[in-house]
């Protein structure tokens, strides 16, 4: 049986450029219904205040689609959620957030289809997402917002899982989900006993309201550490980046991805039916 979510847990993919990549890979993500698993599929497309101006960035370019691109990549499918992961800077987070609504990134035929953002900064202020929910809600949609918490989030706490915790329920109402990033896309692994106390003290302090995903160094072949923090929390979300590349440059290879759908659904979150 698939079990249903107001907010699903999910296996994500970040740095999607291409609609046809996509494509090969939600047809291969069908096949994965085998398995009775309740994640859905976190669809990730990189974005940032540069690319928003229409700029490249310096860093990793080949994952971030033109601006002129960013509303030609997602796919209507009722198990995915389609998320921006947009960086940007607290002067201009409302006003990029705005962008890529106006450029159509979210538009949709099936107004069910779970979308929105995941945004890539220090602890914003919460008065922001405030301000963006009252502007962009409505009764019947609420979009989706991931608050990453990476290396620089946790360094301004003393890596506390206490002060982290703390520090997170500012924002309970506000965000859906919190992604503890201990990589920032750039492919560092973490342990998973360091994830586990952290995820405990986000999940007591908020009640269990939030969802908490992991990200750092996953992949295929590159799942260690969610083996055991995925059967201590069967809802835990994950998100890969750089284990997905391709090593040459090319950008998200579809093929890395398939195995990844394969390992994380058949090895560490599903039950082969």
């Amino acid at each position: 049986m698939i079990h249903t979510y107001s907010n699903p847990p999910y296996i994500g993919l970040t740095g999607v450029t291409k609609q046809k990549d996509l494509r090969e890979i939600l047809e291969y993500y069908n096949q994965m219904n085998r398995c009775s698993v309740p994640h859905h599929l976190m669809v990730g497309i990189l974005a940032s205040s540069k690319t928003l101006d229409g700029k490249a960035p310096k860093k990793y370019p080949e994952r971030y689609p033109k601006k002129e691109e960013l509303a030609n990549i997602f796919l209507p499918h009722p198990r995915t959620l389609n998320l921006v992961h947009l960086h940007s800077s607290e002067e201009r987070l409302l006003d990029d957030m705005c962008t890529v609504h106006k450029l159509g990134v979210f538009v949709s035929e099936d107004r069910n289809q779970k979308c929105g953002f995941q945004i890539n900064m220090t602890w914003p202020d919460p008065y922001l997402f405030e301000v963006y929910r009252t502007q962009w809600d409505s009764p019947e949609k609420r979009h989706i917002i991931v608050l990453q918490v990476g290396p620089r989030a946790m360094e301004e706490e003393n890596n506390s899982s206490s002060r982290i915790s703390r520090r997170i329920t500012g924002y309970k109402s506000l965000v859906d989900y919190i992604l503890l990033d201990y990589s920032g896309g750039e492919g560092r692994s973490f342990s998973w006993n360091s994830a586990y106390d952290m995820i405990q003290h986000i999940k007591v302090r908020s009640d269990h309201k939030i969802m908490v995903g992991v990200a750092g160094g996953l992949g295929p072949n590159m799942l260690t550490p969610i083996q055991t923090l995925g059967s201590m929390h069967p809802t835990l979300c994950i998100d890969a980046e750089t284990g997905l590349m391709d090593p040459h440059g090319g950008g998200l290879d579809p093929r890395k991805v398939k195995l990844y759908l394969y390992q994380t659904h058949h090895h560490i979150f599903g039950i082969q039916k």
